[in-house]
């Protein structure tokens, strides 16, 4: 089809629009797709952003809560189980913290707690959860010297009670 054969066509599809419409869209056929890209790239980074603050704020409250459960159990069980039983309650915070949501991957036990998520000395009980690289969850897109998003160094709940 010729160029004269595509205007009169076009004119004849779309009779309402000026001539000088006409020529202005023949010439910017690609600029769509060009503007498109663009703001499909800005709103992604703004939806990735919202994901990325968000989850490590909604594991920090979550890690937060487990230990605090895993704790009140803890207590729970040592003052009502007999105490000539043999209640294994380190084992039993582990096996709560499993049965969690969160993948068993994404658990670690704190610094300083022997390879058990509950400490006990001196009528201190602790119960801490730590995940160190918060990175593998969600990896930081990087643009030049911009990081989306900015990750905190580990994601951590612990719960501490004094019994007396």
């Amino acid at each position: 089809m010729t160029r004269t054969a595509a205007k009169r066509v076009h004119s004849e599809q779309f009779p309402w629009q000026p001539k000088r419409f006409q020529r202005y869209t023949e010439k910017n056929r690609g600029s769509a797709a060009i503007e498109f890209i663009l703001v499909f790239i800005v709103i992604f980074l703004l939806f990735y952003g919202m994901v990325g603050y968000t989850l490590p704020i909604l594991l920090s409250t979550t890690y937060q809560e487990i230990a605090s459960e895993s704790l009140r159990e803890a207590v729970d069980l040592h003052f009502v189980a007999d105490h000539d039983s043999e209640i294994d309650i380190p084992d039993y915070v582990r096996q709560l913290i499993e049965y969690s949501w969160i993948p068993s991957k994404w658990v670690e036990t704190c610094p300083g707690f022997n390879e058990s998520f509950l400490n006990r000395h001196d009528g201190i009980w602790r119960v801490c959860l730590r995940h160190s690289h918060p990175e593998s969850i969600i990896p930081p897109l990087r643009f030049f010297d911009w990081q989306i998003p900015t990750l905190p160094n580990e994601i951590r709940g612990e719960a501490v009670i004094r019994i007396h």
